[in-house]
């Protein structure tokens, strides 16, 4: 019998590292508007794996988003 491995991704999702441009098509914005939101720090958090590479975790996308809400 072959066992086969399980991926962990399922479990982990909100580690998932998402490039700038996964990132501004989950918030529904443009990457231009990210790198805007880096630069003045007003953004969600980031990773900057080098000055190039720029990851974003979907938990922090998420903790963001539930930060902006607004009541009606």
């Amino acid at each position: 019998m072959t066992r086969h491995r399980t991926s962990t991704a399922g479990k982990q999702e909100g580690t998932t590292l998402l490039t700038t441009k996964q990132a501004a098509a989950f918030l529904n914005v443009s990457p231009r508007t990210l790198q805007d939101w880096r630069l003045d720090r007003s953004g969600p958090t980031y990773i900057a794996l080098s000055d190039r590479a720029i990851r974003y975790r979907r938990s922090d996308l998420e903790e963001w988003l539930k930060a902006r809400e607004q009541a009606a």
